[in-house]
């Protein structure tokens, strides 16, 4: 049997020590998620990390689209809340919303990230569809 310090050493104690992090990160949450404090929500910790790369407009833009279509606690829930969601999720600020969903307003195509991810999923489902009928 090896020693604590030959472990550490040679790294086989990180993912033993990675799994009881996020052990520990499930039980805070769930823990917190009792409270029905948005502001003090941690976002689970996984193996796998997820980076937002589009703009910080389309993300605003995706917000109030899921504001507008209810999908949050059957609408009972403000654009404030689930801004700090994704705020948290995602380790990122948005800053003012307000004003770029004012910005967002004034755009020729004022749902313009709305209707990408709505043209991507429907060229995806083409794509298996396609396959599925080889």
């Amino acid at each position: 049997m090896k020693n604590t310090s030959t472990l550490i050493e040679d790294g086989a104690a990180l993912p033993i020590l990675k799994e009881i992090l996020a052990r520990v990160t499930t039980i805070e949450n769930l823990l917190l998620s009792h409270t029905g404090d948005y502001s003090q929500y941690i976002a689970m910790e996984s193996s796998t990390s997820i980076y937002w790369t589009a703009s910080k407009t389309d993300l605003i833009e995706l917000i109030y689209g899921l504001y507008a279509n209810r999908v949050f606690n059957n609408g009972k829930t403000t654009i404030k809340d689930i801004t700090c969601f994704f705020e948290e999720a995602l380790g990122m600020k948005l800053g003012n919303t307000s004003l770029r969903f004012q910005e967002i307003l004034r755009r020729k195509d004022s749902i313009a990230f709305l209707n990408q991810v709505r043209n991507a999923l429907e060229a995806y489902m083409s794509r298996i569809d396609d396959k599925s009928a080889l």
